[in-house]
This record gives C-alpha cells, sequence and structure tokens, in this order.
C-alpha cells in the first residue's frame, strides 16, 4: 500500500512505545490510517494526533504526504 514506505521511519518518528502498539496501514488522498493494538491505544492516539502529524510532515515533506491520521483498532 501507499503506506509500506512509511513503515521504515516509523519507529524512528513516533518511538518505541508507540511503534509497538500501533503501525501505519494505509495512506489515501493524504489520511493515514493507523492500527493500534486496542481502544486506549487509539484513543492515546487521537489526543496525541496534531502532534504525531506534525512529527510525520517534518519527516516527509510536510502535508503533501500526510493531511490528517485516523485510527481504528487492529482485528
Amino acid at each position: 500500500t501507499a503506506a509500506a514506505p512509511l513503515k521504515v521511519v516509523w519507529d524512528q518518528i513516533v518511538g518505541p512505545a508507540i511503534a509497538n502498539n500501533a503501525a501505519p496501514h494505509s495512506l489515501i488522498a493524504g489520511a493515514l490510517l493507523v492500527e493500534t493494538q486496542n481502544r486506549g491505544w487509539a484513543e492515546e492516539l487521537a489526543r496525541r494526533a496534531p502532534e504525531l502529524l506534525s512529527r510525520l510532515q517534518a519527516q516527509l515533506g510536510g502535508a503533501r504526504v500526510i493531511r490528517s491520521l485516523c485510527f481504528k483498532v487492529k482485528r
């Protein structure tokens, strides 16, 4: 998927705690879908979305690549 290249740098950008509990799943029209291990992580990352989005954009070329984040529990 378009999110595959993100998996290479995901750990570095978000840190080990988040990387162990969440991973990029798909990137469609600038919206990055992140799968989390459980609802608690989805809620925590949703609260931290502005910070995470800023870090991702800084590493990946601004809002041209990722414009928003969405979180869902991995099934």
